[in-house]
Order: structure tokens, then sequence, then C-alpha cells
């Protein structure tokens, strides 16, 4: 690999984890918004497939 090659990997890599971390905040939120509604997960997702 040249010097370029390695540059774009590692900007690819970065912009992945950086994706990665972003969702991974969303899901702790909305974790969190379901847990303090007192429900369960999996009451929530039966709502919503039943709304």
């Amino acid at each position: 690999m040249n010097s370029e090659e390695v540059s774009k990997t590692r900007s690819n890599r970065e912009k992945r984890k950086k994706l990665s971390e972003g969702f991974t905040g969303m899901l702790e939120e909305e974790y969190d918004r379901i847990r303090a509604s007192g429900k369960t997960v999996k009451e929530v997702i039966w709502e919503s497939g039943n709304a």
C-alpha cells in the first residue's frame, strides 16, 4: 500500500468509528428512555408493532 491508500484506509476507519459511536449513543438514549417508562424493551417493541 502506498501512503495515499494508507491515509484513505485510516480515514475510512475513523469515519466508521464515529458512526458506530453515534449509533451506540442513540441506542443508549433510547434504551434509557424505555427503562424510564417502566416497561421492558419487549413490551415497547410489541406495542410499536401493534400500533
